[in-house]
């Protein structure tokens, strides 16, 4: 009886008596011999978006992936460098937690193997006098990998072409004509030419008033004049797009006594980057000693013209002196020719 008992305590312990019996294996005792989970590799890999030019914007784009065998774990890091010539403007990407002063990235969700994380966008500010390259380097750390990654970019660089100048120019009208002794009202028009370029600066308008001619008044909306006597000018710092013009200046003038009958106005622009512009605008003035209104100032009213013979009859009076009239009848046998002499031009 003892033998037969140890036979069937050893039939429920084979695997203590080695003897070979087939016996189920248990749950448990799978999980205790699963092989375990590979390593996650933590990379990150960095793009441009095109060429970047001098003075400008540039967007990168940073991708950081999993190519390990196995799940990452704990917090992944992403670490950015930018390189001369380049200014960060934003840093953000979907799940990550982002600090632009310090250009890094943080997230701690798990990356499965072969997998990716949302895009991290990177905006910089591309500097006027930036090299022809320039360099971004990004390293991305933990995730339970074995180390760190980095990869480091040259993006080439376009030399900005010189800016397009601004191109003024400069309009003066009246209507009628200015009265001795009254007030004229003149019309300033700047504006600047299609396909230039902005003004930038302080743009000016001087205009310069001929003898006999004083200065009343001048405005205009945005712009700022300042009176004189024989000039007055008005300035304004806001940019005028190519193809537009500035709100028109009225400037009012007084025309004394002493002012030419017929004269000009003229009124320069210049500043704003562009070449300076004149326009001139002939003004003719009535009443007073201008009454004629012929600009001469004669009262005559002919222009300052001379006779009003255009024949020259020196030489012609004078043959008028030896002329013969017959005064009488002609009768038979009768001689009545009468010759008669004009003392007309002579001494």
């Amino acid at each position: 009886m003892r033998f037969g008992q140890l036979r069937r305590r050893a039939v429920g312990s084979a695997a203590v008596l080695g003897l070979g019996l087939a016996l189920p294996i248990t749950a448990g005792a799978a999980s205790a011999h699963a092989q375990p989970p590979g390593d996650p590799q933590m990379y990150v890999v960095k793009e441009a978006a095109g060429a970047f030019a001098q003075g400008g914007t540039g967007t990168y784009g940073i991708t950081v992936g999993n190519s390990g065998a196995g799940p990452s774990s704990g917090t992944v890091t992403v670490m950015d460098s930018l390189g001369p010539g380049q200014t960060a403007t934003s840093l953000a990407g979907s799940g990550w937690d982002c600090t632009l002063v310090t250009l890094t990235c943080t997230r701690s969700d798990a990356l499965g193997a072969g997998s990716s994380y949302p895009v991290i966008v990177l905006d910089v500010n591309i500097a006027q006098d930036a090299p022809g390259l320039v360099t971004n380097g990004v390293r991305v750390t933990g995730g339970g990998g074995p180390a760190a990654q980095d990869h480091i970019i040259s993006t080439p660089v376009e030399d900005t072409p010189d800016p397009v100048p601004a191109q003024l120019g400069i309009t003066k009208t009246h209507s009628g004509n200015a009265t001795q002794g009254g007030t004229l009202p003149y019309t300033i028009t700047v504006s600047n030419a299609s396909g230039a370029g902005p003004t930038s600066g302080q743009v000016s308008v001087t205009d310069s008033l001929p003898a006999g001619v004083t200065f009343e008044s001048a405005t205009g909306t945005g712009w700022e004049c300042t009176p004189g006597t024989q000039t007055f000018s008005c300035v304004r710092t806001d940019a005028l797009p190519a193809g537009s013009s500035y709100p028109q200046i009225t400037a009012t003038v007084r025309v004394g006594a002493a002012a030419a009958c017929s004269f000009n106005n003229t009124a320069t622009v210049s500043g704003g980057g562009s070449a300076s512009d004149t326009a001139d605008d002939p003004t003719t003035v009535t009443g007073g000693t201008c009454d004629d209104g012929d600009g001469d100032g004669d009262g005559d009213g002919d222009g300052g013209g001379g006779s009003i013979l255009p024949i020259n009859l020196n030489g012609v009076l004078p043959m008028f002196n030896n002329i013969s009239i017959n005064n009488n009848v002609q009768s038979p046998n009768g001689s009545n020719v009468n010759t008669q002499t004009f003392g007309l031009g002579t001494d």
